[in-house]
């Protein structure tokens, strides 16, 4: 403790209050508390995945958790569809997440989701250079189609003018080669349209600033634009976009994943208009995973410097693989077990009785727990498909021979494979059956997430908490002395206290918790108001 009567003292000859001090009670905290991502909840080797980056950068597991199931989701899009329901098949859901990493500058946010994403990177990568070298056919057996053609339009003139045989046209079929694609960073709507028209599996959409992406599309004149990422994240139904400036594109599938990272400064300037029913309450953000972990403390740091386990990130890359090689025309169905159907009620039941229509909940955070009624089945779908995976279980794709280039090779034809479309022949087994084991980890999982939105909105819920623990910051590094007033702290315009009713609260908050005392000056014989002014307890420790 540090006594403040000296520093007191010398504040123009103010009085102090004859009555003792009691002792200060502990500020409230600003965030509220959550839990730890525990790693097991994640199928090997994704676990040990997160394991190695965590502790390579020395952060808890929640970054790269998260970023991890969005990036297993955004591999598998609608390759696979998950029943809820036992007999009603009309409920289904293709597997895609939305998430978003809550941190401050320097929490290395960013390259914990590059590291998450690079065996993604990789598997792109080849297939990019495969779509390279398809154009290049592309290309050569365009020409020879064009050559073939003028030479039959030359011989079928002839042919006509000489009343003989008319020469056979030859074939001039020829598809242009599609550009699969796992990845999307940085794309306009019109670009990803297309993108989405070659991949009917749907894509990762990666933004490492994501407010900024919704900031954007809250823009006057990009309703249409905001409504497409809706449909985006819901990942029902096809889309088809008809321009006056350009040939129409058909997008038979619309699904996708959404992961990015965002400050909490610019996350609590933009849910303060979603809270009072701005123009961005439409659902946007409800749809997504809300991740903010407490940071590790500075005892815990270590300095970690060790090549990663490479039989891991084979591990990982192999499957990616298999699951980006299931067919998204005739993707794979899930549904539960019989203990996991059990369970699954359960959980809905006290979702809906309890939290939805039985809670006197914020309204905004009941929405956002109302999304959790196709959250759930997706991360205990996507637990289940790993899990299959990794046991070599899932037999509904390409054959292996067949290259990730869209096109097959021929001596005079690029002729266009279907990248989704599995082989004749192939059988459909029936629908897999999720466990109980992955049913309870994506209900511990869905928890643990459930937790992070509430800390997220509450954050923005309580201003005058926030308030209150600024104004005791300010107080402890000695910045206001005895006899303050609520102008002057105003005049400082200081974060979260720039308003004379912020700044009320968190005095009447402060000197609830015995930090203040207020005393009131009577007017002068001029006149004039009364004027308020607050005392400091000198029991409160000076940080320097």
């Amino acid at each position: 403790m540090s006594d403040r009567t000296s520093n007191n003292a010398r504040n123009i000859g103010l009085h102090l209050p004859d009555a003792p001090w009691p002792d200060p009670l502990p500020l409230e905290p600003e965030l509220l508390p959550v839990p730890d991502f525990q790693i097991e909840w994640l199928p090997s080797p994704f676990a040990e995945h997160v394991a190695e980056i965590s502790d390579s950068m020395q952060l808890p597991p929640d970054f790269a958790a998260t970023a991890t199931l969005v990036s297993i989701a955004g591999a598998i899009g609608r390759r696979a569809l998950v029943q809820p329901k036992l007999l009603n098949d009309s409920w289904t859901e293709s597997i895609g997440l939305a998430a978003a990493n809550v941190g401050g500058v320097g929490t290395l946010k960013t390259p914990v989701l590059l590291a998450v994403t690079a065996p993604i990177e990789k598997i792109q990568s080849e297939w990019l250079a495969a779509r390279e070298a398809d154009t290049e056919i592309y290309e050569q057996t365009k020409t020879i189609i064009d050559l073939e053609q003028a030479a039959w339009r030359s011989k079928w003139t002839e042919a006509k003018k000489a009343g003989t045989t008319l020469p056979p046209q030859p074939d001039s079929t020829l598809w242009l080669p599609l550009q699969r694609r796992l990845l999307v960073v940085d794309a306009t709507m019109e670009k990803l349209q297309v993108i989405l028209s070659d991949n009917p599996g749907g894509v990762l959409c990666v933004r490492d600033e994501l407010v900024g992406l919704i900031e954007d599309l809250n823009k006057q004149g990009r309703e249409s634009e905001r409504a497409f990422w809706l449909s985006l994240l819901n990942g029902k139904g096809s889309h088809i976009v008809d321009r006056m400036s350009r040939a129409s594109v058909f997008i038979p599938h619309l699904a996708g994943s959404v992961m990015g990272n965002i400050i909490p400064g610019r996350l609590k300037f933009y849910l303060s208009s979603v809270l009072v029913g701005g123009t961005e309450d439409d659902g946007f953000f409800s749809r997504m995973l809300m991740c903010w972990p407490d940071p590790r403390s500075a005892d815990d740091w270590r300095y970690v410097d060790r090549a990663p386990d490479a039989d891991v990130g084979d591990s990982i890359e192999q499957v990616y693989r298999t699951l980006t090689r299931l067919s998204a025309t005739n993707p794979m169905r899930l549904r539960f077990s019989a203990a996991a159907q059990q369970i699954f009620v359960n959980w809905l039941t006290h979702l809906e009785r309890n939290v939805i229509r039985g809670s006197d909940l914020s309204p905004v955070l009941v929405a956002h727990y109302a999304k959790y009624r196709r959250i759930l089945p997706v991360v205990a779908a996507i637990y289940e498909m790993v899990d299959r995976a990794v046991a070599g279980e899932l037999t509904t794709r390409i054959p292996e021979e067949v290259p990730y280039a869209s096109t097959m090779r021929a001596p005079h034809r690029a002729i266009r494979l279907e990248p989704d479309e599995p082989p004749a022949g192939t059988e459909i087994a029936e629908a897999t059956l999720i466990s109980q084991d992955n049913m309870e980890r994506a209900v511990a999982t869905c928890s643990y997430y459930q937790a992070h939105a509430a800390r997220v909105y509450a954050s923005v819920i309580t201003p005058s908490l926030r308030a209150a623990n600024s104004l005791a910051r300010h107080i402890q590094h000695n910045e206001l002395r005895d006899g303050f007033t609520a102008r002057e702290v105003v005049r400082h315009h200081w974060t979260d206290l720039s308003t004379m009713d912020l700044v009320g609260a968190a005095i009447g908050h402060l000197k609830d918790l015995n930090w203040l005392r207020s005393s009131t000056t009577a007017p002068t014989e001029r006149g004039g108001r009364p004027s308020e002014s607050f005392s400091i307890n000198p029991k409160i420790e000076v940080q320097q």
